[in-house]
């Protein structure tokens, strides 16, 4: 997530708009067999929905429907998204060796920490071969929002006020 090649971590607050981006980088725009291209991918998301919530996947216009079609994104339960796609051509030497494959967006719903994970992630070249790469994790910490405690000297003009009613009703 990202493109800085490490895992990352986020702190949102409650209510919040959460938006990650997941990166491929490392292709060689090689069409050879076994080059690195990237022609197809499918990977499960997981995640804790009790803290953020899905709400959907952008695609990256890298992958723009000339080179890929059949781009999903499906919900496959409140705590996991699989992701698709794949493309039928055979020429990718001018595909970028890192690009944007997607975003993703939440809401931060609850406090507490959501890890996202890729599980069963393939990713494919243009010869149908599969290749192997690292991936790299985000962490979402979600936060309550801060509630301001007035100052004392607010409870004090509070109560002066409320005693001065009171003693204004008395007399009238």
């Amino acid at each position: 997530f990202g493109n800085s090649g490490s895992n990352t971590s986020h702190s949102y607050q409650v209510g919040d708009t959460v938006s990650l981006d997941l990166w491929i980088s490392g292709l060689d725009g090689s069409d050879d067999l076994g080059g690195l291209d990237l022609a197809g991918f499918d990977m499960n998301l997981s995640f804790n929905g009790g803290v953020t919530a899905y709400q959907n996947t952008v695609f990256s216009t890298d992958l723009d429907d000339s080179l890929f079609y059949g781009l999903s994104a499906n919900s496959t339960s409140s705590n996991s998204v699989n992701l698709s796609g794949v493309s039928l051509l055979w020429y990718f030497s001018s595909q970028a060796n890192q690009f944007k494959l997607f975003t993703l967006n939440f809401t931060a719903d609850h406090a507490g920490v959501s890890s996202l994970d890729l599980d069963d992630f393939i990713l494919s070249n243009s010869w149908g071969i599969e290749f192997s790469s690292d991936n790299y994790l985000a962490e979402i910490t979600v936060t309550d929002k801060s509630v301001s405690v007035p100052e004392p000297s607010t409870l004090g003009l509070l109560f002066g006020a409320l005693a001065l009613v009171f003693v204004r009703r008395r007399t009238l």
